[in-house]
């Protein structure tokens, strides 16, 4: 079977940006400032995070809802997530 010139150009297209994609990512960071990654820095710097428990009954409306399932009773209190 033999591809046309603009499938061959939309696969080398497609090839060298998965290839290269390496270069934009960030090292964990998101690059939102929050100091994550490989920033080698001594000072953390993070985001609070205003949690909200929702019940079945309350539905969100907008925004992201982010579900939490810890292990144990341990893991809840020792979280960083709950700072």
């Amino acid at each position: 079977m033999k591809y046309s010139f603009p499938h061959r150009l939309m696969s080398l297209v497609l090839i060298t940006v998965f290839l290269t994609s390496q270069v934009w990512a960030t090292c964990g960071g998101g690059g939102g400032g929050g100091m994550g990654g490989m920033s080698g820095g001594s000072s953390k710097e993070t985001y609070t995070v205003p949690w909200k428990l929702i019940t079945p009954e309350v539905q969100p409306k907008e925004g992201l809802a982010i579900y939490w399932f810890p292990v144990s009773d341990v893991e809840f209190k020792a979280s960083s997530l709950r700072e």
